[in-house]
């Protein structure tokens, strides 16, 4: 085994052992919650494939992301979570990246482009047809297709900044109003990665 590969072996490993202990720590939370032990189930497989665990590693994501506090007695979000394996195989393989998080990847790319930003409340509008977006952006923010009520836009809008900026894919800043914004990466190798895949010319 070349040191590379045993470098990927530990790595996954890691995860394993990551997943573990986020199972563990939500038992001890709430022994009744039957629906978060399923989902890390899943997320364990997910951390199992090679292919999702390759191009993780290249991109030197924590393998302990997922026990990363977010704020007090909160852990990095598991849906969240969900969307960083669907990242990492996405960028081999573009029909597999959630729709969400590729519309907003279009939108941060636009923007981006034209010198913006993509804040919280751009996401979410570009997700939830009922919301008006920014008049100053409109002609650069790709709306989702299908229309999703505002909460579960703002659910997902969350989760897929996640995941995208846990590749670095997004560049997290301060706008000109002084609110959380992001920008692309365009040099970004996993950015490249899922432009390729979903034909988006740099």
């Amino acid at each position: 085994m070349t040191k590379n590969n045993e470098a990927l072996a530990a790595y996954t490993a890691d995860l394993a052992t990551s997943i573990a202990a986020r199972a563990a720590y939500e038992t001890e939370q709430n022994p009744e919650n039957t629906n978060i032990q399923k989902t890390l189930k899943g997320l364990a497989e997910d951390f199992a494939s090679e292919h999702v665990t390759k191009f993780m590693f290249a991109a030197s994501v924590d393998a302990n992301f997922i026990n990363r506090q977010e704020r007090k007695n909160k852990r990095f979000n598991v849906y969240s979570a969900q969307k960083v394996a669907n990242v990492a195989r996405a960028a081999a393989q573009a029909e597999t990246l959630n729709a969400y998080s590729a519309t907003l990847l279009r939108t941060a790319i636009a923007l981006t482009r034209a010198e913006l930003s993509m804040t919280h409340r751009d996401a979410h509008s570009a997700l939830c047809l009922d919301l008006k977006v920014d008049a100053a952006k409109a002609q650069h923010i790709v709306r989702y297709g299908k229309n999703i009520a505002s909460n579960t836009a703002d659910t997902q809008s969350s989760s897929s900044i996640n995941a995208l900026q846990m590749f670095n894919v997004l560049k997290e800043i301060r706008d000109d109003r002084n609110e959380v914004a992001y920008t692309v990466d365009l040099s970004n190798k996993t950015t490249k990665a899922l432009c390729k895949a979903l034909d988006i010319a740099l």
